[in-house]
């Protein structure tokens, strides 16, 4: 039975991207800020890259660069998931 990886890696960044806010991010830093996508597509690459090699269950692909574009998406999905919350809690 395959895992669908794509979740378990968008929650992974996400979760490692809020630490990275709360440690780098102070107040207007946009240089810190800036750097969050890139991050993100990074820590996909990671988590996707040790997935495939550790836990082939876990990735429904036998390519490497298949996992990896997996990872990508993943990592900006983690990026967009944070903006969709943050817009809906500016809704009055």
């Amino acid at each position: 039975m395959e895992i669908a990886s794509a979740p378990i890696i968008v929650l992974g960044v996400y979760l490692l991207i809020e630490t990275y806010k709360l440690v780098f991010v102070r107040g207007n830093n946009s240089f810190a800020s800036n750097l969050i996508p890139c991050i993100a597509v990074l820590l996909g690459m990671v988590f996707s890259m040790v997935a495939f090699y550790l836990a082939p269950e876990f990735m429904p692909t036998d390519n490497l660069l298949m996992a990896i574009i997996i990872g990508i998406i993943s990592g900006l999905s983690a990026t967009g998931l944070n903006q969709i919350y943050k817009q809906f809690t500016k809704i009055e």
